[in-house]
């Protein structure tokens, strides 16, 4: 799969969401995403699909087609117990603000994501996938994500 990958901690910064805007649009290369099943998580697929609010013009000038390869609520749900963290009140208020959201309101996938994670009221990192690479090899392999938008 011709790609770029690009990897962080955190919440995406300007220049990476410019260059990742400009490699799907100048190079048509698929945008894939791999995030922490936590409201952080999906908000940072969020800040790369919608840009970032707080940043007011220029933050939703640099966004991308991101594809969300995961982690979903199927990916996680049966994972070992260890492996998954508690939620906080913080947590909380960050699902609660993501429902509140009209571009979650309007994806059903999206909507129904958040409401697991606050159902369940659980969170998983990415490191607790035991062959990650395999993870993501199969995730491409078995869905289209290039064709299919959030």
């Amino acid at each position: 799969v011709p790609c770029i990958v690009i990897t962080g901690r955190g919440y995406p910064g300007l220049a990476v969401r410019e260059v990742v805007s400009r490699c799907e649009k100048n190079f048509n290369i698929p945008v894939l995403g791999l995030f922490d099943y936590n409201p952080h998580g999906l908000q940072i697929l969020m800040t790369y699909r919608f840009g970032s609010a707080k940043m007011g013009r220029e933050g939703i000038q640099h966004t991308s087609d991101i594809q969300w390869l995961g982690l979903h609520w199927y990916d996680v749900k049966d994972a070992h117990p260890k492996h998954f963290k508690k939620f906080t009140a913080n947590d909380t208020r960050v699902c609660d603000s993501l429902l509140s959201q009209p571009f979650i309101n309007q994806d059903q996938r999206l909507y129904n994501e958040v409401a697991q994670m606050k159902r369940h009221l659980v969170k998983l990192e990415l490191e607790s996938i035991d062959d990650l690479k395999t993870f993501v090899v199969e995730k491409i392999q078995k869905k289209k994500f290039f064709s299919t938008p959030i």
